[in-house]
């Protein structure tokens, strides 16, 4: 199975992800990220401790590859896999 990274972007702040995900592919690296940040959202919920329009998930593969970024602000709005 792939192993996917999700480099955590605040601004212009990148937190890298050492570890990475086993995941079967890159729709799968989308919803996890997608239930990540809700859960994020849900803890944040007394105040957001930045603006969430300046911060995404950008899901990497294993050579690095910057694959589609997942936004906080608008789920919604992410590029699909197949626009990456």
């Amino acid at each position: 199975m792939p192993r996917y990274y999700f480099r955590l972007w605040r601004g212009f702040k990148c937190e890298e992800d050492p570890e990475g995900m086993e995941l079967s592919d890159v729709h799968a690296a989308q919803a996890e990220a997608s239930r990540v940040i809700q859960e994020l959202l849900q803890d944040w919920s007394d105040g957001d401790p930045e603006p969430l329009d300046r911060m995404s998930f950008e899901i990497v593969d294993g050579k690095g590859r910057a694959l589609l970024t997942v936004p906080f602000a608008r789920r919604q709005g992410a590029k699909t896999p197949s626009e990456a």
